[in-house]
């Protein structure tokens, strides 16, 4: 008997599984990397795009919500209003707010606005939970903060004047108004009501040529309050001058309520389409320099959204995205968002020529602005 003979290809086949080398891990390891590589910062920039239109956003609706009081009152109000309530007197409350009070039903904040004390301060011990309160309009989305809050010590006679009306009269204590641990909700929106040193001269306001702005040097240039040479933007500063708070302490002038200065669109002479009403100042109350956190860990006091400091002048020669310390500041690469006076709402580049800058600012020099 002949032995048998297999032929192979009667065999069943048998699938070899080849994994992958390393080598060709690795390379698909590098694709991917790469791919994300270019993929992620498309990703960032579409996020930031939307952030900066939804803080667009925010600083129009308080665009909307100044014209809404506007056409209520036919004025803005003003960024700093104080008074007392009833006549004044060792036992009279003091009043004192910010703009954002008074416009806070268009806002969209009527809760808020009726539960707020009208007939004291802001950084009384009754309004805190009103004032501590995040105002969703008033935040930034790209704006970098350690705390939606700032814990402050309220002195009426450190930067608010109150000492000065007792000077000039009324009989009042001003230690009396003092509070100490005033939690206030923060805002990265702000008023520019000036422009002063630097800034001026970088923008060539300084035609004496000396280094030193002087009213002499450009007709827009007036004293404020404190006799500082600035060009005053649509804001007016409150009526703290010692001759008229005499006044208004000894009964001469009869109104006894809020005192304050507001303008009204036809003060506007420059046209509400070239004057600055809003500006960025974000991630208070962190101190930011150039990108950048302060080391030194200090706050920025003026965040609060309800404190009339809330409010500062300009006067940077590198005048946005320099630092938010009191001046023009946002987390948006190359700029700025800036409400004007008509309501609507621009993106400022930090190229801005300082002379335009200033021109829009101002509210009553008639100047001829080049584009921007």
């Amino acid at each position: 008997m002949s032995p048998s003979v297999t032929n192979k290809s009667d065999q069943p086949l048998r699938r070899v599984n080849r994994g992958f080398t390393l080598i060709e891990l690795l390379v698909v390891i590098a694709i991917i990397g790469v791919l994300v590589g270019l993929l992620l910062p498309a990703v960032q920039a579409a996020r930031e795009a939307a952030r900066r239109m939804s803080c667009q956003n925010n600083i129009k609706q308080c665009g909307l919500a100044l014209h809404n009081f506007h056409g209520a009152f036919s004025e803005f109000p003003g960024y700093w209003e104080y008074g007392f309530s009833g006549a004044p007197g060792p036992t009279t409350k003091l009043k004192l707010q910010s703009w954002v009070i008074s416009t806070a039903p268009y806002l969209e904040q009527t809760g808020l606005f009726e539960a707020y004390d009208k007939t004291t301060f802001f950084a009384d011990t009754v309004n805190q939970p009103v004032v501590s309160s995040p105002i969703p309009s008033m935040v930034c989305p790209s704006a970098a903060r350690s705390n939606p809050t700032i814990t402050k010590a309220f002195d009426p006679a450190n930067g608010y004047n109150v000492d000065q009306l007792a000077l000039a009269g009324l009989p009042i204590n001003p230690a009396a108004f003092v509070r100490t641990n005033t939690v206030l909700g923060v805002s990265d929106y702000s008023i520019c009501n000036a422009v002063a040193g630097n800034l001026l001269i970088s923008a060539g306001l300084d035609r004496n040529g000396n280094g030193t702005i002087e009213t002499t040097d450009d007709p827009r240039i007036k004293p404020d309050f404190e006799g500082r040479p600035v060009v005053m933007g649509m804001w007016p500063n409150p009526t703290v001058d010692f001759a008229t708070l005499t006044r208004w302490a000894t009964g001469q002038i009869s109104d006894t309520g809020l005192l304050s200065n507001r303008s009204r669109m036809r003060d506007l002479l420059d046209g509400l389409s070239n004057t600055i009403m809003l500006v960025e100042c974000g991630g208070r109350p962190d101190k930011f320099l150039l990108g950048r956190l302060d080391p030194s860990g200090t706050d920025v006091e003026s965040a609060g959204w309800s404190d009339p400091t809330n409010q500062f002048y300009a006067d940077n020669e590198r005048a946005i995205n320099y630092t938010n310390d009191d001046e023009i500041y946002s987390f948006h690469g190359g700029g700025a968002n800036f409400l004007l006076a008509d309501g609507s709402v621009r993106f400022l580049t930090e190229s801005i020529s300082a002379k335009v800058l200033v021109d829009l600012i101002s509210h009553q020099g008639r100047e001829v602005i080049e584009e921007f």
